[in-house]
C-alpha cells in the first residue's frame, strides 16, 4: 500500500476487502472524493500486481474510452479481436480483447432485458452495438522467478 500511495499520491488509497469465485482477499482501491477510480489486484502471495480495473467514468481508455458512455459500436475492431460472454455485476454481457491473453479488456453490459447469450457469437449485432462500457481491466504480465 505504502509504495502505491508514493506512486500515486493524487488518490485516497486503502485496503478493501474483495473476492473472486468466493474466495476472500485484499485488493487496493485508489479513490478520487467519493469515487474508487482504480483497484490493483494482488498476485496469490502478494507481492506483485495482477490486474488493474476501473469502473469510474473518471477514467479513460487507450481511446478515450468512458465507463457508461461509450458503446461497443465504437471499439477499435483491432482491439476486441476476442470476446466472451461473461456477468458484469450481474447482468449478461462479455469482455473483449485483442486474444484470448490479452493485456487489455473491455467489458461490455448488455442493452437493460437483453437475455444472457451462451456464446459471444449468439449475441445479436444490434444488442451488440448498443452494449454499454461497465469497466475496463489491464492485466499484468506474469512475473517469472530469475
Amino acid at each position: 500500500v505504502a509504495a502505491v500511495r508514493a506512486a500515486a499520491p493524487e488518490f485516497i488509497v486503502a485496503e478493501v476487502a474483495d473476492q473472486v469465485e468466493g474466495q476472500p482477499f485484499t485488493a487496493i482501491a485508489l479513490s478520487a472524493g467519493d469515487e474508487e477510480v482504480f483497484r490493483i489486484y494482488p498476485t496469490a502471495d502478494g507481492s506483485h500486481v495482477h490486474a488493474i480495473s476501473t469502473k469510474s467514468s473518471q477514467a479513460r481508455g487507450p481511446t478515450s474510452d468512458i465507463v457508461g458512455v461509450t458503446l461497443f459500436a465504437v471499439a477499435p475492431m483491432e482491439e476486441v479481436n476476442f470476446c466472451a460472454t461473461e456477468f458484469v455485476e450481474g447482468q449478461p454481457g462479455f469482455a473483449c480483447s485483442t486474444a484470448a491473453d490479452g493485456r487489455f479488456w473491455r467489458v461490455y453490459r448488455l442493452p437493460e432485458g437483453a437475455a444472457p447469450a451462451a456464446t459471444f457469437a449468439d449475441i445479436e449485432p444490434d444488442l451488440l452495438h448498443e452494449s454499454t462500457l461497465a469497466e475496463m481491466r489491464w492485466i499484468a504480465p506474469r512475473v517469472t522467478a530469475n
